[in-house]
């Protein structure tokens, strides 16, 4: 099993690389394996997730809708690399679950993360970056489908905002709103004790 587990991951790596690198060259095996260590190990980025795991009390306020309150639970899909972020509450007087996987792509320096809810079939995927130089503020950028209007690829951004150690802030932007964008939904995540 371990023999056909390495020779799979041999073939992932090696294959794609034999076509040459990005330069044209080709590349030679140990050269492919380097650029595949460098890219595949974790970082400070990683460890920075770390923070989130636990269970949490939410408050989330929809602009015009009114404010409902929940709980959501952060633990690690795969340690140290992929954080699951499941939800429940309440959303616009219906019942509300949702599903996120954050990480960190250090070849693309970039935080990424899917969302998925009961409230539709969409999958939401966003990519950002930290914007703040303390590191408390990080934006992520995605096209979502406004299926109210018929919009398709909408522009839209998520910003997390670290408040204190047990305390953050998830904001929800419309950027077709205005010309700074519109903030639509805010979140108040508080640590459980």
């Amino acid at each position: 099993m371990r023999r056909t587990t390495l020779a799979a991951l041999a073939m992932l790596v090696l294959l794609p690389g034999l076509a040459g690198s990005q330069e044209g060259g080709e590349m030679t095996p140990q050269q492919m394996m380097e650029l595949w260590k460098k890219w595949s190990t974790t970082d400070e980025h990683h460890e920075e997730l770390a923070w989130y795991v636990g269970k949490w009390d939410t408050e989330t306020q929809i602009t015009g809708m009114g404010t409902s309150k929940g709980t959501a639970e952060f633990k690690w899909v795969i340690e140290g690399r992929w954080l699951s972020e499941t939800t429940q509450g309440s959303m616009m007087g219906m019942p509300f679950q949702g599903y996120r996987v954050t990480g960190f792509d250090r070849f693309k320096k970039k935080w990424v993360a899917s969302s998925v809810s009961n409230l539709d079939t969409a999958m939401l995927r966003a990519e950002g970056v930290v914007v703040d130089p303390t590191g408390k503020v990080r934006v992520l950028w995605c096209n979502l489908d406004e299926y109210l209007t018929g919009e398709h690829d909408k522009t839209a951004k998520s910003v997390y905002r670290k408040i204190d150690d047990d305390t953050f802030i998830f904001e929800l932007w419309d950027m077709a709103i205005g010309p700074e964008g519109g903030k639509v939904a805010e979140t108040t995540y508080k640590r459980k004790k």
